[in-house]
């Protein structure tokens, strides 16, 4: 519907992964979906066990040194939290850079997962291909499918894009914010409103206030600051 009522080229965001399956893949490179990589796609069940207390990491039969790095992630299995790693300080332990949640903080060894840290260049590498040909990218900031009538919360990643194209590209990217309401929304052939808000320009200014801390990057698509009514975002 965003495609069909912009008077724009829109490339909607999609993970690298979902490119490579049947019918899906061929389905996003026709109408021109511009794939991202992410970090949670890298994860792998690690070897050995682990067992967290407080900050510190404790292994059991495994190979932090080989398999663990700075900024990668930890995760016990089952469990959706990710932990990042500031240190490694053998084969058998590391450090979190903060305390996780006390699910997290079993007092048994648990198997995990190891997420590979990603640089947000490499990831963002087909957006900015994007951005100079033209195009118009489209992402749900919360992140995730529902059928609520409220918000998720949203996720920074739109904002990183916005600013990072200030910094890599050199240009003021304007992010639109676009509504989507459905009236009866379980029939079949429901109707549905599009509203197309006021773009919210990405200046160089807002962009430094990002890099010196003055403006955390998830404030432009906060509803309550004064820089943003957002709710779908195309840019």
């Amino acid at each position: 519907m965003v495609m069909c009522n912009c008077r724009h080229k829109v490339g909607f965001m999609i993970a690298e992964k979902s490119m490579h399956r049947p019918v899906i893949g061929h389905f996003a490179r026709a109408i021109g979906c511009i794939p991202v990589v992410r970090a949670q796609d890298t994860a792998k069940r690690a070897s050995g066990q682990i067992r967290i207390n407080g900050t510190r990491v404790e292994g059991l039969g495994t190979e932090f040194t080989k398999s663990v790095a700075e900024k990668y992630k930890l995760r016990i299995a089952g469990l959706a939290e990710e932990m990042r790693v500031t240190e490694v300080i053998d084969d058998h332990t590391a450090v979190l850079k903060e305390e996780p949640s006390e699910a997290s903080q079993k007092s048994d060894f648990s198997a995990f997962d190891i997420i590979t840290y990603i640089d947000q260049k490499d990831s963002f590498k087909k957006v900015w291909e994007a951005f100079q040909e033209g195009t118009c990218l489209g992402i749900f900031p919360e992140g995730g499918s529902h059928d609520r009538t409220d918000l998720l919360p949203l996720k920074a990643g739109i904002a990183l894009i916005a600013f990072g194209a200030v910094e890599e590209l050199g240009l003021e990217i304007p992010v639109v914010p676009v509504g989507l309401n459905y009236i009866r929304r379980h029939k079949f052939r429901g109707r549905a409103v599009i509203e197309f808000g006021a773009p919210i320009t990405v200046t160089p200014e807002l962009e430094e206030q990002y890099k010196s801390g003055e403006l955390r990057c998830i404030a432009l698509l906060d509803p309550s600051s004064p820089c943003s009514p957002s709710a779908f975002c195309a840019i």
